[in-house]
């Protein structure tokens, strides 16, 4: 596994596949990424890093969502995956909204919702 600044990927495009939501994956193309929750943060959780699973996954267990476009906010230091209907697909990082206690985010929305359902039992 190796590490990616995702920050370089901000405002790339790539077609978005579920990965394995209890082990917070998520495919883009052919690559497959983890999103690594800070275990040594205390009472707090944040997002540590994210890292590269798989460069070459292909279509392993995987469901074709939609074609994304990667977004950060800096208000809440997260990532968001978009489709071009403004759809928010999947946000994951750091929620700095509250000072006192920051958290982990990892949310996939799906258009509807008995489709998380489905794709967890792929």
């Amino acid at each position: 596994m190796e590490d990616i600044n995702f920050d370089e990927l901000v405002g790339s495009q790539a077609k978005l596949y579920y990965g394995n939501g209890d082990l917070n994956q998520f495919q883009l193309g052919k690559v497959l990424f983890e999103v690594v929750e800070d275990r040594e943060d205390g009472y707090r959780s944040s997002m540590n890093n994210v890292q590269i699973i798989s460069r070459d996954n292909g279509d392993k267990g995987t469901k074709f969502l939609a074609d994304v476009t990667i977004y950060s906010s800096s208000s809440r230091d997260t990532y968001i995956l978009k489709d071009s209907t403004d759809h928010q697909w999947l946000e994951f990082g750091t929620d700095h909204s509250d000072n006192w206690y920051p958290y982990f985010v990892f949310e996939w929305t799906p258009k509807d919702p008995n489709e998380l359902k489905r794709l967890i039992n792929i």
